[in-house]
């Protein structure tokens, strides 16, 4: 019997778990872009009629999440069903403050990884404060 995700089809090779629960190392990224965002909002806007500024929102939404799937639904979830439908900045910065706010495995795991390794909480703190600069060229 061939266990999910034990089994790479392509290959035909088995693989072991990693510890992320990913067998196979795959390069597909799977964020969305605010374009991607905001054809989601447009659907949601067709259907709900809020008057939101779509690609204001799809861009906070991005400059918060990074397009990353979970984050982008939760905060969407959050302004649906915890905030009234309130699609403003306002909205998505209050939905963000309840998400940090709850139980996550997510957040519970990164905060683990932090309290693991000091000096990537350390630089992380040091960016985000502004110590130091990052720079991606």
């Amino acid at each position: 019997m061939i266990l999910a995700g034990n089994y790479t089809p392509s290959t035909g090779e088995s693989a072991l778990n990693s510890p992320w629960n990913i067998a196979v190392d795959f390069d597909i990224d799977m964020s969305f872009s605010a374009k991607e965002i905001e054809t989601m909002l447009i659907d949601y806007e067709n259907e709900h009629h809020t008057d939101m500024n779509i690609s204001k929102i799809a861009k906070e939404i991005r400059f918060y999440t990074s397009g990353y799937p979970y984050l982008v639904s939760r905060i969407c979830l959050l302004i649906e069903a915890k905030l009234n439908r309130n699609w403003t900045i306002d909205g998505v910065q209050e939905a963000i403050k309840i998400m940090l706010d709850e139980d996550s495995t997510l957040f519970d795991d990164l905060t683990k990884k932090l309290e693991e390794n000091p000096e990537l909480s350390d630089l992380l703190f040091d960016l985000s404060v502004g110590k130091i600069k990052y720079s991606t060229t």
